[in-house]
């Protein structure tokens, strides 16, 4: 298994290379984080990047780890990582906006969770980058939502999670939360559909007609939540109701054709379960990665 990263410009074809996943865990190990040999892919695999340019062209990227709830950032011509000097409770959802990357932080039991920002490395200073604490955007309350995972929709920050019951979801704009206003929960997103994974992603039904519009796909991996584990629970926000999006389950497949679109817009964004347009699934009899 590679861990190099590399970062494609679309349009220019131009590729720009960092330093591997690998290094990080040296820093890592100064830091007194020592992870064993069975964990490192585990660590290096579940990741989300935040991509800035500065004005002489410097390219910084900032990695969140989420399962180290550590950010790490890099930038053109560095050959190692730096890590930051702290650790986050525990870093739950993970999302790159306007060239920073807001975290969701804590959200577990009765503790409230914390949305935070991290801004990539000033010109001036970079060195100072890793001691520099992020900055809490608000807090949100355990009796408004739980399990919150952040998504980019309308080109604004939306916090997505459960309510108490853990029975219909909810759903908040980040910038209503900043004016401390609490009782504006969202009753429609319009034509847009989000899906909740591995990666958060917000798609328009218009572009996909076979993808139901003003809905909410929770793709249960491992927990299974409401629905069992490896389905695909589709929430209605307008009339509140839970339906599937499949028939059948995806890890412990076969799964059942044809396949969907949504299954795909779904594996595709949980790393896991997406190889080269493929769909994966968990078969008990061959392991993890076999391919339907």
């Amino acid at each position: 298994m590679t861990t190099a990263v590399r970062l494609l410009h679309p349009f220019t074809g131009d590729v720009i290379l960092f330093p591997p996943l690998s290094s990080i865990l040296l820093q890592l190990a100064k830091l007194g984080c020592f992870i064993s040999d069975f964990n490192k892919i585990q660590h290096t695999r579940f990741v989300r990047a935040s991509v800035s340019v500065n004005l002489v062209g410097t390219v910084s990227m900032m990695l969140a780890l989420t399962s180290l709830d550590r950010v790490v950032y890099a930038s053109t011509g560095n050959r190692q990582w730096t890590p930051t000097s702290w650790k986050m409770k525990h870093l739950y959802s993970a999302l790159p906006f306007g060239g920073s990357l807001y975290v969701v932080d804590g959200g577990w039991g009765l503790e409230p969770s914390r949305i935070l920002r991290i801004d990539p490395p000033e010109d001036s200073n970079p060195s100072s980058w890793s001691v520099i604490p992020p900055q809490m955007v608000t807090q949100c309350p355990v009796e408004l939502l739980r399990m919150p995972q952040l998504a980019e929709c309308n080109s604004e920050l939306l916090l997505v999670g459960y309510d108490n019951r853990h029975s219909r979801i909810v759903l908040f704009w980040v910038a209503d939360l900043l004016k401390g206003v609490t009782t504006m929960q969202l009753t429609s997103i319009g034509d847009q559909a989000i899906f909740i994974g591995g990666r958060n992603m917000v798609v328009n039904s218009k572009s996909l007609p076979s993808v139901q519009g003003n809905s909410i796909t929770i793709f249960n991996e491992i927990g299974g939540g409401l629905a069992g584990r490896g389905t695909l629970p589709l929430y209605d926000l307008g009339s509140g109701t839970w339906s599937q999006g499949f028939d059948g389950h995806f890890l412990d497949g076969p799964m059942p054709r044809p396949y969907s679109l949504v299954l795909h817009v779904a594996t595709c964004c949980q790393r896991l379960f997406w190889n080269s347009g493929k769909i994966m699934c968990f078969n008990t009899d061959v392991g993890l990665g076999a391919e339907e």
